[in-house]
């Protein structure tokens, strides 16, 4: 791919002796569609130049981490595959002519099928027109070779990799090049690359990189997340619709938008324009709405009593998911303030980090042990109300609940609830103090509690919301890019799995705290007694729970409607 010299080619000469020449050359330009120049003459042009000094010190000043990388985001029908399949085999012959030996590149495509119903085939239709030892011939396993291409006249290997079947066939001593087709749709995509394929470019500042793909399913998936943006701050980044392939007539196009289910659909609009509108039928909850379900703080105002809860998803190979939320008695809608997944954690660490945002969101402070009585604080220990009435009042920016029985308020969290782990329960609440119950499941209960979930997001007025305050943003991705994982017939098999996303683990905890909100339990006392403020020299009244929230009320997104 390094800048060759032009070619004196002699027009006069037969057409098959023309081919042969540029061949031979690895002058390839000329078998490329029409709206693909543009982006071939920007790859090679990058090729030479990101292998310069300067250019190296000023992607580390940018903070660039994929400097050997090129990114191509392109529809389906653009050409993406035979493109590159095309600039491969112009790197094989062009490092055999500069190198004196045969290049080792790598496809890697998501699964081993689609090398035979898809690499194969545009393999074949690309290099008809190649002479004598320069098409490259498919070979199975075998003479201690992974299954590969040969190009007999340069002595090139381009290793095939489907990643479902042979992921640890992307090992090696070395590569000169590799390209990912299909990347968008690569599980771990990131791992793979950085801990596969790119250690095996150390020493080779010649060797390069290539992610090929349509837009992919899941709106977070390291395509677009960690390689994308890399890739538009170097300006090695490429994209292209449907609309851009000039050798399609405009009836050809809208055939490939009515075959995909039209202009608005979710499909049509990922698959030939490059759009992330999740499929509904693949999202694991496609009722979420980003826009109406993630609120403001400042706009949500919060009760000055509730009931709160944590939800609990522990994770041995997968994360380990929490979530912190409370119930809005009168609005009748939950909130959730604070989401946490992180693998490989431990009781001890996730105790810790419960004690800590449960302490931060709802005032557990006042459970300290007094010094020198060793008696545990309660919020009658706190501060009486004024005047040495019976109500206790709860500290400043506490969340508390009223217990009839006690006859006093009481420290959140009402309840902690955990998916079935027999051995984290039971240190939670042996080891570490912490009250932990099981959630109850049996035959059904998955589907029933997905199901519960989805619909607390459908209802309106809303019965659910997520606080945009920086504490739950590993939920807020979870429901945003969650999907499920499908077999070959479209059949659900479980929730996808990624390196950002993990499991999908803060969406299961979601999921079973929910089921435990008490939706009539009210959490305010009886009546609070208060100086009436439009006569506050005068007369004393008793404040109803409305009144202790504040008066008025709440529209279905949380809004104040002051009367």
């Amino acid at each position: 791919m390094s800048a060759g010299e032009a070619l004196p080619i002699d027009f006069d000469m037969p057409e098959e002796e023309r081919v042969a020449l540029l061949y031979r050359a690895g002058e390839l330009r000329f078998k490329q569609q029409r709206h693909q120049l543009e982006k071939y003459d920007r790859v090679r042009e990058w090729n030479v130049r990101r292998q310069t000094r300067e250019h190296r010190k000023w992607c580390a000043s940018i903070g660039a981490r994929f400097d050997r990388m090129w990114v191509d985001r392109s529809a389906r029908r653009t050409g993406k595959t035979c493109f590159w399949l095309l600039v491969g085999e112009e790197e094989c012959i062009r490092f055999y002519t500069r190198e004196g030996r045969g290049a080792n590149g790598m496809i890697a495509i998501p699964t081993q099928k689609k090398i035979g119903t898809v690499l194969v085939p545009n393999i074949e239709k690309v290099f008809r027109d190649a002479p004598e030892g320069y098409r490259p011939e498919y070979r199975s396993s075998g003479n201690g070779h992974h299954e590969h291409l040969y190009i007999p006249a340069v002595e090139a290997r381009i290793k095939l990799v489907g990643l479902d079947m042979h992921p640890d066939a992307l090992r090696g001593p070395f590569l000169d090049f590799c390209i990912v087709t299909e990347a968008g749709f690569v599980r771990g995509l990131e791992s793979t690359l950085v801990s596969e394929v790119m250690l095996q470019f150390q020493g080779l500042p010649h060797a390069w990189i290539a992610l090929e793909s349509s837009e992919p399913k899941q709106k977070d998936h390291d395509f677009n997340r960690e390689f994308r943006p890399d890739a538009e701050a170097r300006g090695a980044f490429s994209s292209m619709t449907i609309e851009n392939n000039t050798s399609l007539t405009p009836e050809d196009i809208e055939d490939e938008i009515r075959q995909c289910g039209g202009r608005n659909s979710a499909t049509c609009k990922r698959e030939l324009f490059n759009e992330n509108d999740p499929d509904p039928e693949t999202m694991i909850v496609p009722e979420f709405d980003e826009s109406v379900h993630v609120v403001d703080p400042k706009v949500w105002l919060r009760p000055t009593h509730a009931l709160a809860f944590v939800g609990m998803d522990p994770g041995k190979t997968d994360p380990f998911g929490l979530v912190w939320m409370y119930l809005d008695w009168l609005r009748q809608c939950i909130v959730v303030e604070a989401a946490w997944m992180k693998p490989n954690a431990s009781t001890g660490e996730v105790s810790s980090v419960c004690k800590s945002m449960e302490q931060e969101l709802w005032g557990t402070a006042h459970r300290a042990v007094a010094e020198p009585t060793k008696r545990e604080l309660t919020i009658e220990d706190v501060t009486r109300a004024a005047g040495g009435g019976e109500v206790w009042e709860a500290g400043p920016g506490s969340l508390t609940y009223w217990e009839p029985e006690a006859r006093s308020l009481v420290a959140n969290p009402y309840s902690r609830v955990s998916d079935v782990a027999t051995r984290f329960i039971m240190d939670m609440n042996v080891d570490y103090g912490m009250n932990v119950r099981m959630a109850q499941k049996g035959d059904g209960s998955a589907e029933a509690d997905e199901q519960h979930l989805r619909m607390l997001f459908a209802a309106r007025p809303l019965k659910i919301v997520i606080l945009k305050n920086g504490k739950t943003e590993p939920l807020i991705q979870q429901l945003r890019s969650g999907m499920w994982r499908t077999d070959e017939n479209g059949k659900k098999i479980d929730w996808s799995r990624s390196r950002l996303l993990g499991h999908e683990d803060c969406i299961a905890a979601l999921k079973y705290v929910v089921r435990d909100v008490r939706w009539t339990r009210s959490p305010f006392p009886p009546a609070i007694e208060c100086i009436d403020r439009n006569q506050p020299d005068r007369a004393r009244h008793m404040l109803s729970a409305r009144e202790q929230t504040g008066v008025g009320s709440y529209n279905m997104f949380g809004d104040r409607e002051w009367r």
